[in-house]
C-alpha cells in the first residue's frame, strides 16, 4: 500500500510447506528466498525477542524445507535464489543437487573491505547441468 502496489502484489501469510499445493507445481520461472540461517539453537542460546528467533533460525522451517519447496514449484530450468551464510555453503550445494537443483552462480557479500564474507548469494537451476 505505501508504494502503490496492492494490485500488483499479493500476499499469502501460510506455512511455506504449503506453497506447491497452494501455488502449483513447476509453475515458476524463479523462487527467491532469505530463509533463517541458523539451526535451532539451545534453549539458553534463543532469542528471546519471538519474532527475530522465528526469522533466524530453523523453528517452522529448515533449509531442507526451503529448496525442497522451490524445486517442487520451479519449472525446469527455473531459478532458485538464496541469501545464506558462508558456513552452510556446503549443505546449500548438497541439498539443492538433492532435490535436482543445480547450483550454478555464487556471490560473496563481504561487509568491508577486509573483512571475512557474512553473506552468501547462491543461484541454481532446476533439472540443470
Amino acid at each position: 500500500e505505501y508504494n502503490k502496489l496492492q494490485d500488483q502484489i499479493q500476499i499469502i501469510h501460510d506455512d511455506l510447506k504449503n506453497m506447491p499445493e497452494k501455488l502449483g507445481h513447476n509453475r515458476y520461472d524463479v523462487v527467491t528466498c532469505n530463509p533463517p540461517y541458523f539451526k535451532t539453537p539451545k534453549q539458553t542460546e534463543q532469542n528471546m525477542n519471538e519474532h527475530l528467533r522465528i526469522a533466524r533460525h530453523e523453528i517452522h522451517c529448515t533449509l531442507e524445507d526451503v529448496i525442497s519447496v522451490s524445486s517442487k514449484l520451479l519449472k525446469q530450468g527455473g531459478k532458485a535464489a538464496l541469501v545464506h551464510r558462508p558456513g552452510r555453503l556446503l549443505e546449500i550445494f548438497e541439498l539443492m543437487k538433492a532435490y535436482q537443483i543445480e547450483p550454478k552462480r555464487v556471490q560473496f557479500v563481504y561487509p568491508k573491505q577486509g573483512k571475512e564474507s557474512n553473506t552468501i548469494l547462491v543461484e541454481g537451476i532446476k533439472g540443470g547441468r
